[in-house]
């Protein structure tokens, strides 16, 4: 996740409250190699170029779409046709609104979008409480951080998602989290439609090719390489759905606490000293409730990426916070 590397080691300017200002070179990419170049911002996640991980979910919600209706809906009974017809349809349609919604909208902070309407900098330029960013020339909020893929700060910065390939902030949380949850349902619906087929193929196997052979579209396929097909399809969704459950779980978790998945992370991380900060904010509570490990390793899972060496906080600088 590129929010751990922007979480680790990177230096504060005075009166961040985050790690947002990084001192590096003009000219060059940071961010990993589909970061975008120093002096160019990523508006949105359909900006060139795409990530090849939402690349590669468009492709699979494609595919699990055309193969669900044109063979294990296919073969489903009426009545069920008509039960989960509106629910799969539904899921769909949210996937793709808020899917598009949530890479569409620029989550940039305020003061970025209208820099060049100084009036909202004016206003708030002598408050020495307001973060000032250096790389983006602008005071931002307090819950701003500078996106080092993106190239801009991001308000109410949760994480940087590959997989709409843009940051997640205030402008488009809520869309973010209807997505994944639409997701939930929509693969939870796949699953539950290819373990019954599964079923009805071992209990009575004579029911299943008679099902198959009336089927239209797939009606002269081999039983044996339909039921080959189900199991593709279920061990491919059963993990996405155990992820994108707990990735829902998660985030419901945080904004129980009112925290981001960063202000999480930078908790979980470096304890009471983060807390008390995002305390004295009145963002977070005191002491934020933490789950273990194995219910929020997925935030944490660096994805082969190279660890880098942990920075030692002094002690001038922790005065600073």
């Amino acid at each position: 996740q590129a929010i751990l590397a922007q979480a680790s080691g990177a230096p504060k300017a005075r009166g961040c409250s985050t790690a947002r200002c990084m001192a590096s070179g003009r000219g060059h990419s940071r961010g990993g190699p589909h970061a975008v170049p120093v002096d160019v911002v990523r508006f949105t996640g359909f900006d060139r170029p795409f990530h090849p991980c939402q690349l590669a979910s468009w492709v699979v919600f494609g595919s699990d779409v055309v193969a669900y209706l044109l063979c294990a809906f296919a073969l489903l009974d009426r009545v069920w046709k008509l039960v989960l017809a509106p629910l799969y349809l539904g899921s769909v349609l949210a996937v793709v609104w808020a899917t598009a919604t949530a890479t569409s909208r620029n989550a940039a902070d305020p003061h970025l979008l209208q820099r060049d309407d100084t009036a909202l900098q004016r206003e708030e330029v002598c408050d020495d409480s307001l973060p000032f960013c250096s790389l983006c020339g602008v005071h931002v909020y307090n819950r701003s951080k500078h996106c080092r893929v993106c190239n801009k700060c991001v308000d109410v910065f949760d994480h940087h998602c590959i997989w709409i390939n843009t940051c997640v902030g205030r402008s488009n949380y809520v869309a973010f989290f209807a997505a994944i949850c639409s997701v939930v349902v929509m693969v939870g619906l796949i699953l539950l439609t290819c373990i019954a087929l599964l079923a009805m193929y071992i209990i009575d196997s004579e029911d299943f090719g008679q099902r198959l052979r009336d089927t239209a579209v797939i009606g002269r396929a081999p039983p044996e390489a339909f039921v080959a097909l189900l199991g593709t399809m279920t061990v491919v969704n059963l993990p996405l759905f155990l992820l994108d459950a707990q990735l829902v779980f998660l985030h419901f978790f945080l904004m129980q606490q009112g925290l981001t998945t960063y202000e999480y992370i930078l908790n979980k991380r470096d304890g009471p000293t983060l807390s008390g900060k995002y305390a004295r904010e009145g963002v977070a509570p005191a002491r934020p409730r933490t789950l273990p490990r194995c219910m929020d390793w997925i935030i944490f899972c660096r994805c082969g990426r190279r660890r880098r060496p942990r920075r030692i906080v002094s002690a001038g600088e922790l005065s600073g916070l």
